[in-house]
């Protein structure tokens, strides 16, 4: 029996000293004369100095572009406190900037086994052929393009491509119905479609056609659908095709301000038609190298994997790791097919170091009750990473028993309004059973109680943000700000709401409850 008292998982002083967030604290003491002695402290100073940290953050980060003189402007209203007003950038540069030419940048592995590599040489050249053959169809800056595809290469590059011309890009995924991409696409009148004619799923293979030309005939905003797999029947442009004309061609990256929409993502759609929520994609470049720099570690020794599917935020959480310089590992499939092995087969025959996967999955497995420390080699492991949902504390104890005893287990919760996280993992902290284990950098999280007071530990409230991060999202597409108001705001004022209940630990660490 474990005790929850004790933790399930501690750092060496090693791992401690020479991490990214050690250095970080280190680089802020000597540059501020201060002295942080610790994570908690670490954190405290980056909410109350907000403009002092994320431009620490611009320039560890070595983001390319023009950082600007105006870091952070505060308003009266939260969500319409700006970043980097005066920054120029191109996030597309900057995610593809780092990895070596001869390097694998993406792996790609379907349910079938089938596999495909993909270098960083070949990454740049595909996005730079890509960016040129939408400038070619005519789409410009703040143009919508949308993709309703399986989880592929392809899907990478038609994504970086968007970015680099300032176009919008928006993803789904070949399970959604028509009439479900209808009330996504529609409202954002996109001018290209990217599909698929086929994926393959749990052993079968599912025939998009037939809803492919129904997606096609309702968006009357489109110049042209393009196929990113083959068409037997020819009635759409191939990718390949495509993008033919344009191979060997050089991209020049345009700068753009730090504010450009970049990405469309969805609410659930639970009360009426989803809503659309669009993200700046520098926002999203600066919040995300907080998340994978400093509380993953990761940089170009690293391997990522995460199940995630075009339609949940992952997949751009996903994208976004190359900017570290990481491979990524995507996969197009069931991830219980042939059986619940499937994806610790994958962790271990491309030796994942970053594995990512949804809490139901976890949970999945421990029903089963399969133990993983005799059947597969995980020695690349060093994060085990869970989102989604709530990981409980028989899932927290399981993976320590039956899938590895020494890995770093990270349960984190954000969502698809912000494309990141609120609590993450910490990696100069214990893990304890059930917890997440603190707040992200930059991310001044807390838990108020019914009076909008900062809750005691163990007391149960709703989970809030106190201060404006870079990553809020822009706005909803087509409002004029009421819902986008009534969405995070109502709750508190002034505060960002969730949604989500949850409590402070002992630990300094949160337990979240569900919505």
């Amino acid at each position: 029996m474990i005790s929850h008292d004790k933790p399930l998982w501690s750092p060496t002083s090693e791992s401690i000293n020479s991490s990214a967030i050690t250095t970080l604290r280190h680089e802020i003491n000597a540059q501020y004369g201060i002295d942080l002695k610790d994570y908690n402290e670490l954190h405290q100073w980056s909410i109350k100095n907000i403009s002092q940290f994320w431009s620490k953050v611009w320039d560890q980060f070595v983001v390319n572009g023009e950082k600007g003189n105006v870091i952070f402007s505060r308003d009266h209203i939260f969500q319409n406190s700006t970043f980097f007003s005066d920054a120029m950038l191109n996030t597309a540069e900057n995610i593809l900037a780092r990895g070596n030419d001869d390097s694998v940048a993406i792996t790609e592995i379907l349910e079938n086994g089938s596999r495909r590599e993909i270098t960083w040489k070949e990454l740049r050249e595909m996005v730079s052929a890509c960016a040129q053959a939408l400038k070619n169809e005519g789409i410009h800056y703040g143009d919508r393009i949308v993709a309703w595809t399986p989880n592929l290469i392809e899907v990478v590059v038609i994504g970086l491509g968007a970015l680099s011309i300032g176009a919008i890009i928006s993803t789904s995924s070949p399970d959604f119905a028509p009439g479900a991409v209808l009330d996504r696409f529609g409202q954002i009148e996109p001018k290209l479609l990217f599909g698929a004619t086929s994926y393959q799923y749990s052993g079968k293979i599912f025939d998009c056609r037939e809803n492919l030309r129904l997606i096609h005939a309702g968006l009357p905003s489109l110049l042209k659908t393009i196929v990113i797999d083959e068409d037997p029947s020819k009635e759409f442009e191939n990718f390949q095709a495509w993008l033919k004309p344009f191979k060997n061609s050089v991209h020049n990256f345009e700068r753009f301000p730090f504010r450009t929409p970049g990405f469309i993502l969805y609410s659930s759609g639970t009360t009426g038609k989803p809503k659309c929520i669009t993200h700046s994609a520098a926002g999203i470049l600066l919040k995300l190298a907080v998340e994978q720099k400093y509380h993953f570690d990761l940089n170009e020794k690293d391997k990522v994997f995460f199940f995630t599917t075009c339609g949940w935020m992952m997949w751009n959480w996903m994208l976004y790791v190359l900017a570290t310089g990481a491979s990524i590992v995507i996969y197009d499939g069931s991830p219980v097919y042939p059986s619940l092995n499937k994806l610790y087969d994958i962790a271990e025959s491309e030796k994942v170091t970053y594995f990512g996967l949804s809490a139901k999955f976890i949970d999945s497995t421990r029903k089963a009750e399969l133990s993983l420390t005799n059947s597969h080699n995980l020695d690349s492991v060093r994060l085990i990473v869970s989102s989604g949902s709530v990981l409980s504390k028989e899932s927290f104890e399981f993976v320590y028993q039956n899938i590895k005893k020494d890995v770093h287990l990270v349960s984190m919760s954000g969502g698809t309004d912000i494309c990141g996280c609120f609590l993450i993992g910490i990696p100069t902290q214990p893990v304890y059973s059930g917890e997440l284990q603190g707040p992200c950098l930059g991310m001044a999280t807390d838990v108020f109680d019914e009076n909008g007071v900062s809750a005691q530990q163990n007391q149960k409230g709703e989970l809030v943000c106190t201060q404006p991060f870079p990553s809020m999202p822009l706005g909803f597409w087509g409002d004029d700000g009421s819902k986008y108001q009534s969405a995070y705001f109502s709750g508190f004022e002034g505060v960002w709401t969730h949604g989500d209940f949850a409590s402070k630990t002992s630990n300094k660490g949160f337990l979240i409850y569900g919505r």
